[in-house]
């Protein structure tokens, strides 16, 4: 068998310089281009056109289409392209960014429905860029270096690198943070802001705002990013997430606003003071007048090695008044932080005394830390759901609450805990007050009294009732003479073993028949207390729960079982008004 081999042999021959004199090219007698142009330059290529003439045309241009062709045109800017006289056909494209373009201090105004995909170009040098629901196709590189993007963009998210910022911890990335922020803010259609994983260098801190009274729910996904300043969350709606606070001089995260906010894996750690932050910081951070933070999930954040407190909420106020209210806190760790690990401090503004209540915490972790695990000395209403509570004071309190209502169920308490209201947890402590459920080897309740000593032994452990609801048939009414003076509301409790230490709630309405139209209402409410003295009488002390309206409430006594409301009203009325009686007793009290 015989092999043939065929072998092959192409010469290039260099031959640009020689076509600028040339009218005829011939390679070989194979190949031969007649009419060949004399401008041709490194960046052309020869085109053989429809009409037999060889013609020159730009490298970008052979790859450019029109709308004709195809649902949107496509089209290689070139570096010398008249952004001052752009074609029509070039609306409803893409464009390919290949070059640099210094627009000269001018204004750009792209036309409808272009998408700029940049492949390694950039925009420079410009007054403003004004989008027409405008798309933008670009890596984390920098896209534009100028004053203003304005108009209208169709985008799904903001890159920070595109403004600037670099992870290389030498460059000043605020500047590119803010103008990523700021176009955000400028167009409803943006929900999220990137930070490309890496760390940045922050010379001050990163303010996320909202301009001027727009609300613009925003995503800020860090992607495990570092950043060594401040993050201070400003407006309501934002929510961050996958980020990190490394060294930040002063607080790592600072929050001032909330308001159906969610924060999701944030780490601030080595901070000059506070892990997380609440409060204005006055004369140093400058961060806000208040904070008011409310209806939030906090989830997985972590406060580590900082200089001051794991989280600190500094309520001093120079305007209104800074609160806490109805958040969710999902697993916080505060570990070796100088201080505190969770604490709060008063403070009031114009509006009144701050507050910090109606609170959910599940899974605090508290350890290492150089002073008490959680100090919340104005809180009120809030639940603790599991953790553990290893860090304590000088004086054993590994947890102060100084408001009512809170509760603690389930976790480790290494220490007293102040004030609870009710407390079931892995504590040997029954602390400073509340009702506390001890778990030790075996399910046992101890009780101890808000205003006596712990029960003795041998007495049946007590947990109050839940208020219960008085019947109707219970109650009666009697309108005065006068329609106006002394209106009699009767309350039937003889059917109760004793009225020591009754607590009662009521609200009571009514309306006069209509007159001419108008629709006239009275209302009252009232806390009553009924205790009995050593000589056997009863005593009957109450309070006002709310401002009444055009009544007042001459008296309550307690008479042979019987407790009277007397009332006045402003206008006359006819019938029994409407509202409803709630009671608790520790006597177990039943009146069903």
């Amino acid at each position: 068998m015989h092999r043939l081999v065929l072998t092959l042999l192409i010469t290039v021959v260099p031959f640009l310089a020689f076509l600028h004199s040339q009218t005829e090219l011939e390679i070989e007698g194979m190949l031969k281009i007649q009419n060949v142009p004399n401008n041709v330059d490194s960046d052309s290529l020869l085109i053989l056109g429809s009409d037999g003439i060889v013609g020159h045309q730009s490298k970008e241009a052979i790859h450019n289409r029109t709308t004709q062709q195809c649902a949107s045109g496509y089209y290689i800017i070139p570096a010398d392209f008249d952004f001052t006289n752009i074609p029509a056909t070039h609306a409803n494209a893409i464009w390919e960014i290949r070059h640099c373009h210094n627009l000269a201090n001018g204004i750009l105004t792209l036309p409808q429905d272009v998408i700029l995909s940049f492949k390694g170009g950039k925009f420079i040098n410009f007054q403003n860029i004004i989008g027409n629901r405008t798309g933008i196709d670009a890596f984390s590189q920098q896209i534009f270096d100028g004053n203003a993007l304005t108009g209208t963009w169709s985008l799904e998210h903001v890159n920070v690198c595109w403004f600037g910022a670099k992870a290389d911890q030498v460059v000043d990335s605020e500047p590119a943070f803010t103008k990523a922020t700021e176009f955000a803010n400028m167009n409803e259609g943006i929900r999220r802001i990137l930070i490309p994983s890496g760390k940045y260098h922050l010379a001050n801190p990163w303010r996320i705002t909202a301009s001027g009274n727009l609300w613009n729910p925003i995503s800020v996904d860090g992607y495990g990013a570092v950043l060594d300043n401040t993050v201070v969350v400003a407006t309501r709606g934002i929510g961050v997430r996958g980020l990190t606070v490394d060294g930040a001089p002063r607080h790592g995260f600072v929050f001032l606003r909330g308001q159906g906010a969610s924060h999701d894996h944030l780490l601030a750690s080595n901070c000059g003071l506070d892990g997380f932050y609440c409060g204005s910081d006055i004369g140093n951070g400058d961060y806000g007048a208040n904070f008011q933070v409310t209806r939030t999930t906090f989830t997985s954040l972590t406060a580590l090695n900082n200089g001051r407190h794991g989280w600190f909420m500094e309520a001093e106020a120079t305007a209104n008044r800074s609160w806490f209210n109805a958040n969710s806190v999902i697993g916080f760790a505060a570990v070796s932080n100088a201080e505190k690990g969770f604490a709060w401090t008063g403070g009031s503004g114009p509006n009144g005394v701050s507050q910090m209540n109606y609170n959910s915490f599940f899974n605090i972790n508290c350890e290492g830390n150089g002073d008490i695990s959680v100090d919340l000395p104005e809180s009120r209403a809030n639940t603790f759901i599991g953790g553990h509570y290893v860090d304590s004071d000088a004086n054993d309190f590994c947890m102060r609450l100084g408001g009512p209502f809170n509760v603690n169920l389930g976790g480790r308490y290494v220490g007293k805990v102040e004030e609870p209201a009710f407390i079931y947890a892995n504590t040997s402590d029954t602390s400073e007050g509340g009702i506390v459920g001890r778990m030790n080897g075996i399910d046992e309740i101890n009780v101890k009294d808000l205003h006596t000593e712990d029960l003795e032994v041998s007495n049946e452990p007590f947990i109050p009732l839940g208020w219960s609801i008085i019947p109707k048939d219970r109650e009666s009414y009697v309108v005065a003479a006068d329609q106006l003076n002394n209106h009699q509301f009767p309350i039937d409790l003889s059917g109760a073993p004793t009225a020591d230490g009754m607590m009662l709630r009521l609200t009571r309405f009514g309306q006069r028949n209509f007159a001419n139209g108008f629709d006239q209402k009275y209302s009252f409410a009232l806390l009553i207390h009924l205790t009995t003295s050593s000589s056997n009488q009863t005593d009957v002390q109450y309070i006002q729960t709310a401002e009444d309206q055009f009544c007042t409430v001459n008296s309550v006594t307690f008479s042979s079982g019987i407790l009277t409301i007397d009332f006045n009203t402003d206008y006359l009325i006819f019938g029994a008004g409407f509202g409803v009686t709630e009671y608790q007793n520790s006597k177990s009290t039943d009146f069903r």
